[in-house]
Formats: C-alpha cells, structure tokens, sequence
C-alpha cells in the first residue's frame, strides 16, 4: 500500500494537526458547554442590543419599545409567569397583535373594526384603553400611573405594565369578546416553570439580563 509520506499536502495537514494540539493546551479559552453557552449568549446580547440601539423604533409596538432586548423573560414578566393567559394578552396588547378592530382591519378586512361601544368608532388600542365605555369602571387602574394614561407609560415602563395587567384581568379587554375570564380558566394555562438546565448559565433568574417581555403568539383565531 503506498504511503502518504513524502506527500506535500500530507505533510502540511500533519504539522497543522500538531500546532493545534499544542494550541489547545495553551488557550486561555474554556472549551467547556457552560462556557461555550454563555459566551454564545453574551454574544448575542450584545449584537442584537446595539442593533436595537441603532434600529428606527416603528410599527405598533414601538411606542412601547423601550426596554433593552434580553434572551428570557425579565423582572417585567416574572409576577406574571403563572398567569399565562394575562401574560398572553399583555404582550399582545403592548404589540398591537390582539383582538382589536384596528388588527382585524389591516388582516382580516372583511371582519367587523368598529367598536362595539357605539358601532362608529374604530376600535383601536388607544380606543379600547384610553375612552371606551365598556372598560371606565376599571381605568382608575391605569391613571395611578399616569393620570392622562399615556400609552407610552402604560406600555413602556415597569409601573404601566403591572398595571396594564391588572386592568386586562379585570376589564377582560383584548379578549375576543371583551369581557373577563372566569377565574377556573386562568388554571387552564397555569403550568410550572420549565425545569433548569444546570449547564445553561443564563437559565437562572439570577443571572437574565435586563430587558423586553417576549414576543407573543397571534391570536389563535386571527390564524
């Protein structure tokens, strides 16, 4: 059988072979799964928030795009981590995809958009959280934050959202028929945290990073 000695290329993939195993020894970097997972995600949060810093905030969820990105749930959204049906709408509401008039009208345009209030105005967010009638009897949650309910406070800041949450509970605003859910419902959604991943450094609430409550599926009926 011929041997691969004397062959230039055979040679040269050898000699680079050896210099990295003698490269391995001497690097200062951990080649372990935990360090290679939190390298990875550091990363990527770096990358993905200064391209949120340097990116034009537009669309329906920019008036409410005031956190820094983050990899997994925050501080905002851990008082709602095991009432997911809030936390579903909540983050449809700060997104725009809900069960409004102003979604169906630029989705599904052969489905009713005005509110049901008086059957003339378009039912849009600001609509539905700022004047409509159905929902007075519990926007006294909403003015402790900010007595005009600006929306970017109600969407954009720690307060607006907690409160944001509690209004939705209570009002049922942004469900498909705008009344509230019965209470056994909410355990219907309820489930427990998912299991820690020992080596997954950034799967731990000690160590999230700041930033956004995530994105959210689309209503189920809206396809």
């Amino acid at each position: 059988m011929t041997s691969h000695c004397g062959v230039a290329g055979n040679e040269r993939a050898d000699e680079l072979a050896k210099q990295a195993t003698r490269l391995a020894w001497s690097s200062p970097i951990s080649t372990s799964r935990t360090n290679a997972l939190r390298r990875a995600a550091l990363t990527t949060q770096r990358e993905w928030t200064r391209e949120w810093k340097r990116s034009e905030k537009q669309g329906w969820f920019a008036i409410a795009d005031r956190f820094q990105p983050s990899l997994k749930p925050t501080k905002r959204a851990k008082h709602l981590r095991n009432r997911r049906e809030i936390f579903g709408r909540t983050v449809q509401a700060r997104t725009g995809h809900a069960y409004t008039g102003e979604f169906r009208r630029r989705f599904l345009p052969t489905e009713p958009f005005r509110c049901p209030c008086d059957n003339q105005t378009i039912e849009t967010r600001e609509h539905i959280i700022t004047s409509c009638p159905r929902y007075e009897e519990h926007r006294n949650i909403l003015r402790k934050v900010t007595p005009s309910i600006a929306l970017s406070e109600i969407f954009g800041t720690q307060e607006g959202i907690e409160a944001l949450a509690e209004f939705l509970e209570l009002s049922g605003a942004f469900t498909r028929d705008g009344k509230p859910r019965p209470s056994a419902e909410y355990n219907l959604h309820e489930a427990p945290p998912p299991p820690q991943d020992p080596e997954n450094p950034f799967d731990d609430d000690t160590t999230s990073l700041a930033g956004e409550i995530p994105a959210s599926i689309p209503p189920l009926d809206f396809g």
